[in-house]
């Protein structure tokens, strides 16, 4: 995967939360732009933290070539999140 779908998705407006499925079958939901970082090979997600001085912590890093396919959820389909996606 090249960063341009993604760099796209990020500045659509209004913005739409998207999926990114990698090639060991997770997936990353991504709620908020500000939170995403694209480079040239990875795309880096961050969490809201108040204690860091800008505001955001790492989340993880994820290659770009380990990216298989984005989805774009319709609107009126609900997102379930896990527990443990709450926990961290």
């Amino acid at each position: 995967m090249t960063r341009e779908p993604i760099l796209s998705l990020l500045a659509r407006k209004p913005f739409l939360p998207f999926r990114l499925y990698m090639t060991d079958r997770s997936v990353h939901e991504v709620r908020d732009p500000e939170l995403v970082e694209v480079r040239e090979s990875v795309v880096e997600l961050k969490r809201p933290d108040p204690s860091a001085p800008n505001g955001k912590a790492w989340r993880c890093t994820l290659a770009l070539g380990h990216v298989v396919s984005i989805e774009v959820p319709c609107c009126d389909e609900p997102t379930v999140v896990s527990r443990e996606g709450l926990a961290r």
